[in-house]
């Protein structure tokens, strides 16, 4: 009987399931996996414990906009910035969280000068809604001069 029991005891720690992994990582994988509804549930659930973390704000806000949500992606991004991220880390996706909701004046003040790709491609984006096909055509082909073979901004002047 002592042998049984003490097999059993012995037995316990093997025969727990493995810890759950942490809700961060298990939200980056469905992110990776482009399952977006599962890792912002995810990844709120993440945030009520680490509400500052600089990774999970800005993957939060990059699965806003992946679904759609650009006013609440814009709320979260501007929290981060009151929070001390620095505007570098998010300002192409404020400029993307501005252009979903049809902000484009908004988005390319928030893009200023800069000469990503992605800038490029936005503040073209963003005259086309404004009705500027000359100023966007300007943006796609600066854009193209600098990075030729960026296929967003090839796919964006076509």
């Amino acid at each position: 009987m002592a042998f049984a029991l003490t097999g059993a005891l012995l037995c316990l720690p093997a025969c727990r399931p493995a810890p759950e992994k942490p809700a961060a990582e298990t939200a980056e994988a469905l992110y990776k996996a482009q399952k977006y509804r599962e890792a912002r549930i995810g990844l709120m659930n993440a945030l009520q414990r680490n509400p500052t973390d600089r990774k999970l704000l800005l993957l939060h806000a990059r699965t806003l906009l992946e679904l759609g949500e650009g006013e609440e992606a814009e709320a979260n991004l501007r929290h981060a910035r009151d929070l001390g991220i620095a505007r570098s880390e998010i300002q192409l996706l404020l400029a993307r969280a501005l252009l979903q909701q049809g902000k484009a004046e908004q988005a390319i003040a928030e893009l200023g000068k800069s000469e990503a790709a992605d800038a490029y491609r936005m503040r073209g984006q963003a005259q086309m809604r404004l009705r500027k096909p000359d100023l966007a055509k300007a943006e796609f082909d600066a854009g193209i001069a600098k990075y030729p073979a960026d296929a967003a901004l090839l796919a964006n002047r076509a």
